[in-house]
Parts: C-alpha cells; sequence; structure tokens
C-alpha cells in the first residue's frame, strides 16, 4: 500500500478523475438480489466505472484507504453467504406460489435456471475482488486514530453515539487525501460514493451531504454521492 502522500503524487501525475468508494457501496454490489433498494442499472454503471478505472491511461483513479480493506475483510464473507440464502429463500417461495397456481388450475413456467444453484454469488464476490484489484490501497494516516476520535467526541458526522469509529476513520482518511490532492494542484474532479444515507446524507435531503461535512466537502472541491450512476455523473 502507498501513503496517502505517495497515492497524491501518483494521481496527480496522471490526472484522471477520482471516485471514493466506502464499503457499503462496494458490497452492495453483491447483496441479496431479491432486496428492493438497488436496480440493475448500478451494476452496469459499476461496470462501466470499473473499466475506466482498469483503462491504460486510467480514465478514472479508485483510491481505497486502509480501513476500507478492514472492513471488507470482515463483511464480505457474511454478505456472500447472506446472498445465497436469500436467492435460496425467494426461488423456495416461488415454488410454493406455483404450487398453489397449480392446485386451482392455472400453469406457470418453472424457474430455469435454478436460481439457486446460479452463480450470482461467484460472479459478484469477483466483480467486488476485481474493484478491490483495481483500487490505489493507501495506508492508515498515522494520526487517524485522534482524528476519527476528536469527529466522535464532537459528535459530527458519519458519527452516531455507540457506534464504533470506522466511518469516521474512513471519511477522515478521504479529506486527508483529498486535501494533499488539491495542494498537488489537481483540479480533477474528486466524488465521495457511499449508500450509508444514514450517516453521511442530509437527513432533510439524502441526495446531498449532511451539513456536518458539507463545508469539509467543500473545502476539498469534493462532491457526494449515494448511488453508482449519481457518482457516473459527477464524474464527468
Amino acid at each position: 500500500m502507498l501513503s496517502s502522500a505517495e497515492a497524491a503524487r501518483r494521481i496527480s501525475g496522471a490526472p484522471a478523475p477520482v471516485l471514493l468508494l466506502d464499503t457499503c457501496a462496494l458490497l452492495d454490489l453483491m447483496r441479496d438480489p431479491t432486496r428492493e433498494a438497488f436496480a440493475p442499472i448500478q451494476i452496469d454503471v459499476a461496470k462501466r466505472l470499473l473499466a475506466s478505472a482498469r483503462s491504460r491511461p486510467r480514465k478514472i483513479w479508485l483510491p481505497l484507504v486502509a480501513q476500507i480493506f478492514a472492513e471488507r475483510s470482515d463483511n464480505q464473507a457474511n454478505v456472500r453467504i447472506d446472498a445465497t440464502k436469500q436467492i435460496s429463500r425467494f426461488e423456495q417461495r416461488v415454488h410454493d406460489v406455483q404450487r398453489l397456481f397449480a392446485a386451482h388450475g392455472l400453469v406457470t413456467t418453472p424457474i430455469s435456471p435454478s436460481l439457486t444453484t446460479s452463480n450470482f454469488p461467484l460472479i459478484t464476490n469477483s466483480l467486488v475482488d476485481t474493484y478491490f484489484s483495481e483500487s490505489l490501497g493507501i495506508r492508515r494516516v498515522r494520526d487517524i486514530d485522534r482524528r476519527a476520535n476528536a469527529r466522535m467526541a464532537s459528535n459530527l458526522a458519519p458519527s452516531k453515539k455507540g457506534q464504533q469509529t470506522k466511518d469516521c476513520i474512513v471519511i477522515e482518511s478521504y479529506l486527508y487525501l483529498a486535501k494533499l490532492l488539491r495542494e498537488q494542484h489537481f483540479t480533477g474532479r474528486i466524488v465521495f460514493l457511499t449508500s450509508n444515507k444514514h450517516d453521511y446524507s442530509n437527513p432533510t435531503n439524502p441526495g446531498t451531504v449532511h451539513p456536518d461535512l458539507s463545508a469539509e466537502f467543500a473545502a476539498v472541491g469534493m462532491a457526494y454521492a449515494i448511488s453508482f450512476q449519481m457518482a457516473e455523473h459527477l464524474l464527468k
């Protein structure tokens, strides 16, 4: 992994828009597909953004701070297991409904191929893995715990009473990187993407950043996105 300063120099040396992702946004790509809150267009956009990051020269940069890697280790396997369980549960519900239809003399089309035996967990897990492999890994900032604890003590978003400092570590790390980029005279777009609207968004307008963060985002010219589609628009 690189230091934040090294990452800023590398990005400034080959300028392209910067996408800063949190763990929630990445794991959304492989969560339970039966949930209602994630549209297929988000996968299409996520793949386009990944292709831009994989191009040479890069069309976008994907810096990921150390805390994201740690959260990946803690959560990715569980998300994959949950998706597998939910797919199986959904398919069983469909079969139950089909049997009920059949009892009324109604014919339904069987699910083919089986959702349960599909490669969804494997394919989506691979997509997330590729995001990590194409990212610019950034080491933990030396005084990041102090910064995160100060944020918690001041009760500033994304902190919440009773929560750990993980989200504060993430945002403080990204704000520091963005500051270094601007000090390197980087003028490109910087977008922070999270799906964690509860902690990061303005309570009265979820599509905008929390008031606690707005001045800090503005100071480093960082935009806020709550979906891959929104991030793609802001990166242009």
